[in-house]
């Protein structure tokens, strides 16, 4: 049976790329979350969600979760930050609990507008 995976981000660079790879090396199956559309190759199955919204325990059960959405950039609206974020990464460990998923990986690149 394959291994269940939920990455988030799967539209940038750091997501798409996991998923591509996950997927490429067999035994896994990937589910991937973002705003805009997954990369090409990196997900059997795409879900359209905002993260700065909880996530519906319907999504179903994850052997594992890997967070790598965020917002990363030079300048912004703090609030922006926080939202997409502090707050996303708070509704996936709320996910993670709520689904009994016990290994997550947060993926991130620290950002002093990203620390509350």
């Amino acid at each position: 049976m394959a291994c269940r995976v939920l990455v988030t981000g799967v539209s940038g660079f750091v997501g798409g790329a996991l998923g591509v790879h996950l997927r490429a090396h067999g035994g896994f199956q990937v589910t991937g979350i973002s705003r805009t559309p997954a990369r090409d190759g990196a997900v059997d199955r795409f879900v359209a969600h905002d993260l700065t919204r909880p996530l519906p325990r319907s999504l179903g059960t994850f052997d594992a979760i890997v967070h790598a959405a965020a917002l990363s950039s030079p300048w912004g609206p703090p609030a922006a930050f926080r939202a997409q974020n502090v707050d996303a990464t708070r509704h996936m460990l709320a996910f993670a609990r709520e689904t009994g998923c016990r290994k997550f990986v947060f993926i991130s690149s620290r950002d002093r507008k990203s620390v509350v």
